[in-house]
């Protein structure tokens, strides 16, 4: 028996909205397992590179040009005192941002140092992952809103502006009583039309969410940075990965389209 001609439409409508939704599943990762030590992460291709065209990392050492120790090192990636590696996610060609990206990455503060002042004027210092505004080498640490874990061992929100006012901004304090000497494990999904932060979570445990508008539409490369007073300190970075979350509108149409399958391979 065939699908009645008023199911059959609105089947093929469920499917094209499906096609039509923003891009889910990995867009980046990056293990770095495996690469010689002292490759760059200036052009560095990701292992995963899904509808971005022709993406590479982008670096910028924005402060301590000197410093050699920017790369990969013990399968790692390892920045100095205000570096920054980011990949392009801006909408280009076939690519379509996604509304709601999770970014995940295991980060070592390592040995950047500095005071933290519990100021939105003074300089925060560590390590973080975020968006940066800009593209390729306009990526500067300048532009970083994102998660830090600090030299003195909290979880912070922060709007990164070494040349400006602020130079580094403390706008929320997420979490403390972090032992720095150790790995941790760092995610959240950002909202790219709020720029509202949820589900983060510090070593799998969930932290609160952080409402905010600092991002605006300023997604345009997503990654890692350090903060250090220092030259010659460093942090690293593993286990970077960009993921597109489905909208929970898409998810209906999913669920609906499923059904609808089912319901059609009955009738038959």
């Amino acid at each position: 028996m065939k699908l009645r001609p008023s199911l059959t439409i609105l089947f093929s409508g469920l499917i094209a909205g499906v096609g039509n939704t923003n891009a889910a599943g990995i867009i980046y990762s990056a293990s770095f397992d495996g690469v010689a030590d002292d490759t760059s992460l200036l052009g560095f291709v990701p292992e995963t590179a899904n509808g971005v065209p022709g993406a590479v990392f982008h670096e910028s050492n924005n402060f301590w040009t000197a410093n050699s120790d920017v790369g990969v090192f013990g399968e790692r990636a390892q920045l100095g005192a205000d570096n920054q590696a980011s990949l392009p996610i801006d909408s280009t060609g076939d690519f379509v941002q996604p509304i709601i990206l999770q970014v995940s990455a295991t980060i070592n503060v390592g040995t950047t140092a500095g005071s933290n002042p519990a100021s939105l004027a003074n300089p925060q210092r560590g390590a973080g992952l975020g968006f940066f505004a800009g593209t390729g080498t306009v990526a500067t640490p300048d532009n970083f809103r994102g998660l830090m874990i600090t030299t003195d061992g909290r979880l912070i929100f922060a709007q990164h502006g070494f040349d400006g006012s602020p130079r580094a901004g403390l706008i929320e304090e997420i979490a403390n009583g972090i032992d720095t000497s150790l790995d941790h494990s760092l995610s959240f999904q950002i909202d790219t039309n709020s720029g509202d932060l949820s589900n983060i979570l510090l070593n799998g445990n969930p932290q609160a969410d952080v409402s905010t508008t600092l991002f605006g539409s300023d997604v345009n490369e997503v990654g890692f940075f350090t903060s250090s007073s220092a030259g010659g300190t460093v942090g690293s970075f593993d286990d970077f990965t960009v993921t597109g979350i489905p909208e929970p509108s898409s998810l209906t149409i999913l669920g609906l389209s499923g059904l609808l399958m089912a319901f059609r391979r009955r009738r038959l």
